[in-house]
């Protein structure tokens, strides 16, 4: 009905709720694996460190995976020993059942990924037969992530540079999956959508 809408307006343009929700990972995926509904999901109960970037599971219900009593499941990567962080610029639910919050300013966590992209590439903790295998365009990423080391971005994000390193050292710590799962405005940046894949050296 809506797509019959828009054709008779004559435009190929439709702004809704996915516009500021998930289409941005529709686009992602389409570029990424050729097809928008290859949508990537952290294997939860396995995963040994998640990073939910801008999202509160609490209240969302974690929509995109649909777990069974969503919080329970988190919770257990952190009852077994592993590694749950919320980065949100908002005062949220889900880290006064789980895991805890990191402060991040609204609309930069772009500057993160980059930062913590460019403390794994400092650290040499890349895989870097595997991207060299299934990556193109990794060296101008790599250049442009080179410029962004965690005291920049620092200033920008208001994550310290002790902090971010901290959340490096216990994703390449994690024996076992990991993800880092942007959620609600995935690296929106005044309207550019982003996402880095880290692929790091396999333990």
């Amino acid at each position: 009905m809506i797509a019959g809408f828009v054709r008779g307006l004559g435009t190929s343009k439709c702004f809704n709720t996915g516009s500021l929700d998930c289409n941005n990972k529709f686009v992602v995926s389409e570029r990424m694996s050729g097809a928008g509904m290859a949508l990537t999901f952290p294997d939860v109960d396995r995963t040994k460190c998640l990073m939910v970037i801008v999202g509160n599971p609490a209240v969302s219900r974690v929509s995109f995976i649909h777990p069974p009593d969503p919080m329970a499941r988190l919770g257990a990567i952190v009852e077994c020993g592993g590694r749950l962080a919320f980065v949100n610029p908002r005062r949220i639910e889900s880290d006064k059942t789980a895991g805890r919050r990191v402060f991040i300013r609204s609309d930069t966590d772009v500057y993160f990924l980059l930062a913590f992209l460019h403390e794994i590439q400092q650290r040499d903790a890349l895989d870097h037969e595997r991207t060299g295998t299934h990556m193109t365009g990794f060296e101008p990423l790599a250049d442009v992530v080179r410029e962004w080391a965690p005291e920049r971005q620092a200033e920008v994000i208001a994550i310290s540079a002790d902090s971010l390193r901290e959340l490096v050292t216990a994703y390449l710590a994690a024996d076992g999956p990991d993800s880092i799962e942007p959620i609600w405005g995935m690296a929106h940046f005044n309207g550019i959508v982003v996402r880095v894949e880290v692929v790091k050296t396999a333990h």
